[in-house]
């Protein structure tokens, strides 16, 4: 066997929330092999201080068995002093990664047929994760949505274009453990804008923008006040951001 010590990084807590919810394959057995990884640990990496509390209400881990370190972008993506920053900005909101029910993407994909009728050059553009779904496209199609939806895959290049040219990420989950694409959105100079759940507040410093990830209202006015920003207004808004 191993020997030495045991160190583990756990990373959210969504089977343990959301998995009967939203029916997880193999649920049970995840959270029993967590379980058992969590008990036979010598300490515990916590991505955020979110998971270190789900940790303890759920697993009853000692807090001293428990650090966190958050997660942090990849210099990459880091873009200083960049003069032409709002110049290459198109209207532009952004998704990245997953779409699994917790994230809420349909929530997001609903408002976009008010939102272009006052932003006719809008494009939402979704970054990675699974092939387009059926509930997805009929949407869509249903609404005439093809010249303003526009699925992407590509390397980190890609995505450092998406961030640059994006105005806005849209974070829209229900549960997370953190949320690196905000990390990286704030890094590339591209606003986040966050479902107002604890684990994105933390991130963020609650000096972001939020809005209720069930009310579409909220979304649509949030996404509206920021699309309408002036240059000046949008590099202010950034400079909330830094740090």
């Amino acid at each position: 066997g191993i020997s030495g010590k045991k160190l583990l990084t756990v990373y959210d807590m969504i089977h343990e929330n959301l998995g009967k919810h939203y029916n997880f394959n193999n649920c049970d057995k995840t959270i029993e092999r967590k379980r058992n990884a969590i008990h036979n640990s010598d300490h515990i990496i916590s991505i955020s201080k979110y998971t270190k509390d789900q940790l303890l209400k759920f697993y009853n881990v000692p807090p001293e068995k428990i650090t966190v370190i958050h997660l942090y972008a990849s210099p990459f993506y880091l873009n200083m002093n960049d003069n032409l920053l709002f110049k290459r900005k198109k209207n532009f909101i952004l998704h990245v990664g997953n779409r699994r029910l917790y994230k809420n993407f349909m929530f997001l994909l609903s408002v976009m047929p008010k939102l272009i009728k006052n932003f006719k050059d809008l494009k939402l553009l979704i970054y990675g994760g699974e092939n387009p779904l059926d509930e997805e496209l009929r949407f869509i199609s249903k609404h005439d949505l093809h010249e303003h939806i526009q699925f992407i895959r590509g390397g980190k290049d890609v995505l450092k274009n998406l961030y640059n040219e994006s105005k806005i990420l849209v974070c829209p989950s229900i549960e997370e453990g953190f949320g690196i694409p905000i990390i990286e959105s704030i890094s590339s100079n591209c606003i986040p804008l966050c479902s107002n759940i604890p684990v994105f507040r933390e991130i963020t410093d609650n000096n972001a923008n939020y809005f209720n990830p069930f009310i579409s209202e909220s979304l649509i006015s949030n996404l509206s006040k920021l699309l309408l920003m002036d240059e000046g207004e949008y590099i202010d808004e950034l400079k909330c951001h830094e740090g």
